[in-house]
């Protein structure tokens, strides 16, 4: 409420909407659906536009089962969805037991031992997390929805394969 809109209005509650004049309300008072002149959205339809988005699907793939264990050597790939470069603000990092690896964060395709996991025997956890940084999502929930996480179990011994 009361954030500048691209519409050139402020969001907060207008009467009028749904074709009714009166009892129901818009968050801004031109917005596409209302202004003929206006060319954009205003910030809450963005962000349900954005929440629709990643309902639908996710943010990021990959083929390499997360359901198998891996092998310390075997590169893991990730790819961001279709749609996400130039659009939005995917933030992609990595981490090895809950612990950061700032040196591989956007990388597409890393192995175990790039990202520093011993070869000591223990299993290990390898996770790729992708997060939509863009401004138009406010709403903690829609933030919750716009981070994808696939995490790989990793046998880490002193074989390469």
């Amino acid at each position: 409420m009361g954030q500048s809109d691209p519409t050139g209005s402020t969001v907060g509650t207008y009467e009028g909407s749904a074709y009714y004049p009166y009892g129901l309300y818009r968050p801004t008072s031109t917005s596409i659906m209302r202004e003929l002149s206006s060319t954009d959205f205003n910030l809450p339809g963005r962000e349900a536009m954005i929440a629709g988005f990643y309902r639908a699907g996710n943010a990021l793939g990959t083929t390499l089962d997360t359901n198998t264990e891996i092998k310390h050597g075997k590169r893991i790939r990730v790819s961001l969805a279709e749609g996400t470069t130039g659009l939005a603000r995917t933030d992609l990092r990595w981490y090895v037991d809950g612990v950061g690896k700032v040196h591989a964060r956007g990388r597409t395709a890393v192995t175990p031992d790039s990202l520093g996991v011993r070869a000591d025997g223990r299993r290990h956890e390898v996770t790729a997390e992708a997060v939509d940084r863009t401004d138009a999502i406010r709403d903690p929930a829609v933030r919750a929805l716009a981070t994808d996480t696939l995490t790989w179990s990793v046998r880490a011994t002193g074989h390469r394969r």
